[in-house]
């Protein structure tokens, strides 16, 4: 008996000890709500790093539960000074406005920023098994290491989404968890919603950036893509610097969507922005698209695209013949 007790003793000091290892996030009220920072949020799967948590304005939110919206590359977010490109998405501004105006639902933002093993951690492990011998070795020499998509999901699923919902207002069932990328970032929204079904409800993929070997994009997604069975999905790209690639790479993917189940309008909407390059300046531009798809009124149905008007400056997606 005794055994007993001192096992049981360790044990919840064991989990005490990894729940004591998330330092407290500092706080900071900005001009459309506020923002809290965990800088180096623990892993046992990936390396530390910083976190932040937008929340709603307290004259629009009452602390009632939210959607959570998780989106990678989280330095490029909230604040010109700490992105790359010296710009930042914005996203909070465009949420509130959309939201006053009854178009979208408030939410959680989730920002989880990268690490400089960015390119392995959003690299989905099912689509590098899909790689020959030669392009896995060319990976590893040109970014430092195999794929560490796998890690980089389970660290979001079983460590960081516990968290948020055990610290957050949050509705935490499916279709109230959503995630949001572009570029590589993108790519991993695609995967976590198809290796984790249950947990996700809806991917918004900007810009996706496609490897390029088209025959391993669509095995993966031949061999992985559930079928829809309520999930949504958001895709689009430009057509300057890097965007210029993407046209016939993302159409051949929605042509595999399309094989699977998935139909264009109603469980996924694809978007071509003219004149858009890769950058976080064209994201921003046009963030009110996927937004509105992620987090309808939480009044309506899960149906946010029906009798929806096109956007200036978009061009949806042709019906297949």
């Amino acid at each position: 008996m005794n055994w007993i007790l001192i096992l049981a003793l360790c044990l919840c000091s064991s989990v005490t000890a990894r729940q004591r290892q998330i330092p407290a996030p500092t706080r900071r009220i900005t001009d459309t709500g506020t923002l809290e920072r965990v800088e180096a949020f623990p892993s046992h799967h990936v390396q530390a790093r910083a976190i932040e948590v937008w929340l709603p304005p307290d004259s629009l939110w009452d602390g009632h539960p939210l959607p959570v919206l998780y989106m990678h590359d989280g330095q490029n977010l909230f604040e010109d000074s700490l992105s790359f490109s010296g710009v930042d998405w914005n996203v909070d501004s465009v949420l509130v406005a959309l939201s006053r105006q009854g178009f979208c639902s408030l939410a959680l933002l989730v920002g989880i920023a990268n690490t400089p093993l960015r390119r392995p951690e959003y690299m989905p492990d099912a689509l590098y098994a899909q790689f020959t011998c030669a392009e896995r070795r060319q990976f590893r020499q040109q970014f430092g290491d195999k794929a560490r998509g796998d890690d980089y999901l389970r660290f979001l699923v079983e460590e960081l989404k516990p968290w948020i919902d055990a610290s957050y207002p949050t509705l935490p069932d499916r279709d109230h968890t959503v995630l949001m990328g572009s570029s590589r970032g993108a790519l991993i929204s695609l995967a976590a919603m198809i290796q984790y079904p249950q947990v996700f409800g809806a991917a918004a993929c900007l810009s996706t950036h496609w490897p390029g070997a088209m025959a391993h994009e669509e095995d993966w997604l031949r061999q992985c893509l559930p079928e829809p069975d309520g999930h949504l999905l958001y895709v689009d790209h430009g057509d300057r610097t890097l965007d210029a690639d993407y046209p016939p790479l993302q159409r051949a993917v929605n042509q595999v969507l399309r094989e699977k189940g998935w139909l264009s309008g109603r469980d996924f909407l694809y978007r071509s922005f003219p004149g858009h390059e890769h950058s976080e300046a064209a994201w921003r531009l046009r963030l009110d698209e996927p937004l509105m798809m992620l987090l309808p009124p939480l009044a309506l149905t899960r149906d946010p695209w029906r009798d929806e008007p096109t956007r200036p400056g978009a061009t949806p997606e042709c019906p297949a013949p």
